[in-house]
């Protein structure tokens, strides 16, 4: 019968089941401590595609919903801890995403000449001893 509940007492359900106590079913307060029932407003074709996607998963729409909003929310659920990171800094507010550089990165050549110039001249370890 639809609408009885786990935590009725079993004489209470004998009687829901004997037709004695119709219209007295649990109207589930003993979760409503740790669930809320939040509305939902989105266009038609969307509702649609979600309930179609919902039935191909083998969920109910509020299973899925509640799946997507996790995903959405829950840093845990992060493919790496990098992106763990990455998600709570932005959920907290404190992630700055910084667009790719516009600068191309330099020539390998230029970088190891470079190099080569810098390992020329006094060392730093005589510039201590001399008390620079």
């Amino acid at each position: 019968m639809v609408g009885l509940h786990p935590h009725l007492h079993p004489q209470r359900i004998a009687l829901i089941r004997n037709n004695t106590l119709m219209g007295e079913f649990c109207n589930h307060d003993c979760y409503h401590t740790v669930m809320q029932q939040v509305t939902w407003r989105a266009d038609n074709d969307l509702v649609t595609r979600v309930k179609l996607t919902a039935k191909h998963l083998d969920l109910s729409m509020n299973e899925y919903l509640t799946q997507i909003v996790r995903a959405a929310t829950d840093p845990s659920l992060s493919s790496s801890s990098v992106e763990e990171v990455r998600a709570r800094l932005r959920l907290a507010g404190l992630l700055v995403e910084t667009p790719p550089p516009t600068v191309p990165p330099p020539d390998q050549a230029a970088v190891a000449a470079a190099r080569k110039r810098a390992g020329q001249g006094t060392p730093l370890s005589e510039l201590v001893r001399a008390n620079r």
